[in-house]
């Protein structure tokens, strides 16, 4: 049972200044003040405190400004209560500038909605979270609290409600939500059933996966293990032709080198042969001089001597005639000329035959031959140095060949396809296990979807419970027409694919639409609706406070009697409180709380 205990408010509405109201009063309590002192703000004060939402819809939380004080800090509301031996404090804030303090904590004010449990805070941070929590520790949810706990005038009645809504509050009332919640889990089931299937099937195609390449690799180490031999002999084959290979190949670059040597006696020979060429050049430049020379001196002579044999008497040189004497003085020049000229040509004569003409054709060829010998020797020796740079790469292949040669000749047959058959079996028999994991799991697939369509549906368990449950609802309802002189029924039409909820309303044994009801009639429904909610309810999710909120409007001085008579049936066993501005109303044994306004607009409780 949630024993409400305490109401404090701050800065709600007409609520300016701190207040503290005691629920915890058994016994019919009557609120008394005048239309608009503020007698609804104590309820609704309780309401948004637990829901976030007010009695009135839409009405304000923060104090209007032109009723603010200088001190005004914005609004704080807190209810306590007790329940299975533990004591709560619930706060909600809004717009609060000040701190809250709980003990020795403080806490920021501001928004905050605070849930304390024996004096510890609770350390849910979500509000919404928080929220649920809160209508999970009371039993109620906003609507149901309105239609069971706080009935009030200008509040939405559950009668004018839509059948859906009726049917929402009605379900949470009577605790059939067990099937919907049971539902719920039911889909939360299935989704996760369905996620493991999923998740199954992932770590089935993941192993079939495996398994593949496994067989794979079985079936190559199979094959390998029957090739072996085979395979090492080729192998050996194969690396002991390229060993022989590389060996030739070292072999010929090594012969190669050895046999190319190097150039120096063609060079040597060149030289030779060049030396000898210019001296036999030079020889024959020194016979043509030579040559040369003879021929001018003959001409020479042949020119003296026709001027002895023409006997001339004119002088070649001055052209002028000669006497005897010099003509005989000419002559012997010319014979003494002649001579000289004879010796000479006698002395070079004999200088030609030392340096007789020889021909230097042949010495060229033998030249230009050494030359094209010696090119050809150097592109041996370059080839053969390029050759050499490969040695190293060639010796270091053959030392890998003779290895690997070594390494397969020492090669033994190695068995793994005994381990691969053994994973491969170990991989199906986890298969096979997941298969029947995921055959388990589609079972109960079926069953969660058989469940959720069929037992659990509008159609089915939900249906046939409320309208059972319902029964208790129009029991009540019938005692207090007895007393209010309306019958009123609600019930599900079972026959409706929806399972409509529908509602009728008798009176003198004629049923009539709420709507056509007077304001005073629609109060006497509206009280015996309420009172019946309440009963039901009270059997599930017991509580010690209940609201009423102007019960005699519209309502005549008979009808007014019945109420009262009612309500004091009401409040033997519960803490009951009834707002009201009549003045006439003063049943025995109450607890009078006197609701005012002040001067300043702000709601005051005594």
């Amino acid at each position: 049972m949630v024993v409400f205990k305490e109401l404090q408010a701050e800065g709600f509405g007409s609520l300016i200044d701190k207040m503290a109201f005691i629920l915890d009063q058994p016994g019919l309590n009557i609120i008394r003040g005048k239309v608009g002192a503020g007698k609804t703000s104590i309820p609704s004060v309780l309401c948004w405190t637990l829901f976030g939402s007010t009695l009135k819809e839409k009405s304000s939380v923060n104090t209007w400004e032109e009723l603010r004080t200088d001190t005004y800090a914005g609004t704080m509301a807190s209810v306590i209560f007790e329940k299975e031996g533990s004591h709560y404090r619930i706060t909600r804030c809004l717009n609060y500038k000040k701190k809250i303090k709980i003990g020795d904590k403080k806490m920021q004010g501001a928004n905050n909605l605070l849930i304390y449990k024996d004096g510890e805070l609770d350390g849910t941070r979500n509000k919404s979270e928080k929220q649920t929590l809160i209508e999970d520790l009371i039993g109620y949810s906003f609507d149901l609290f309105k239609s069971s706990v706080v009935f009030g005038q200008k509040m939405k009645k559950i009668i004018e409600e839509t059948g859906p809504q009726k049917k929402k509050v009605f379900e949470e009332a009577f605790d059939v939500g067990f099937v919907n919640e049971a539902k719920d889990l039911e889909k939360d089931e299935l989704e996760k059933l369905i996620s493991a299937r999923e998740t199954l099937d992932n770590q089935v195609d993941k192993l079939i996966t495996e398994a593949d390449s496994k067989e794979d690799l079985y079936n190559d180490a199979l094959e390998n293990e029957l090739n072996f031999d085979k395979d090492k002999k080729d192998g050996l084959k194969g690396i002991r032709e390229d060993i022989k290979e590389h060996t030739k190949e070292i072999s010929l670059i090594i012969d190669m080198v050895d046999v190319v040597g190097n150039t120096k006696s063609l060079e040597d020979k060149i030289i030779t042969l060049e030396d000898k060429q210019e001296k036999l050049i030079a020889n024959n430049y020194k016979h043509d001089k030579l040559r040369d020379k003879v021929e001018r001196w003959d001409k020479q002579i042949i020119d003296k001597q026709k001027i002895l044999d023409s006997k001339a008497r004119i002088c070649p040189e001055c052209g002028q005639d000669m006497d005897k004497k010099h003509r005989v003085e000419r002559n012997k020049r010319l014979k003494a000329e002649i001579k000289e000229l004879n010796l000479k040509v006698v002395a070079e004569n004999g200088g030609m035959l030392k340096h007789q003409k020889k021909d230097t054709n042949s010495i060229k060829i033998k030249v230009k031959e050494t030359r094209e010998k010696l090119k050809i020797k150097e592109d041996k020796i370059s080839q053969a140095k390029a050759y050499k740079k490969r040695l190293p790469r060639l010796e270091e292949k053959l030392s890998i060949l003779n290895e690997n040669k070594d390494k397969l000749e020492a090669k033994e047959l190695k068995i793994k396809s005994t381990k691969y058959k053994q994973q491969l079996k170990k991989l199906d028999k986890q298969i096979d296990t997941l298969k029947i994991d995921m055959d388990e799991i589609n079972q109960e697939i079926q069953i969660k979807e058989w469940l959720i369509k069929d037992p659990l549906s509008s159609n089915g368990l939900k249906a046939y419970m409320f309208d059972s449950l319902m029964a208790k609802v129009n029991i009540a309802l019938e005692e207090y027409s007895r007393i209010l002189g309306f019958q009123v029924e609600f019930g599900i039409d079972l026959d409706t694919h929806r399972k409509d909820f529908y509602q009728a309303i008798l009176y003198n044994g004629i049923v009539v639409p709420y709507e056509d009801l007077s304001g005073g009639q629609k109060q006497l429904v509206d009280t015996s609706v309420a009172f019946a909610i309440h009963d039901v309810v009270r059997e599930v999710r017991p509580t010690n406070i209940l609201f009423m909120d102007e019960p005699f409007e519209s309502l005549g001085v008979d009808e007014i009697e019945t109420i009262e008579e009612l309500v004091e049936t009401k409040s033997r066993d519960k803490c009951l409180f009834l707002m009201t501005h009549h003045e006439s109303f003063n049943p025995r044994n109450t607890n009078d709380i006197l609701v005012e306004r002040d001067e300043k607009g702000q709601t005051q409780i005594f």
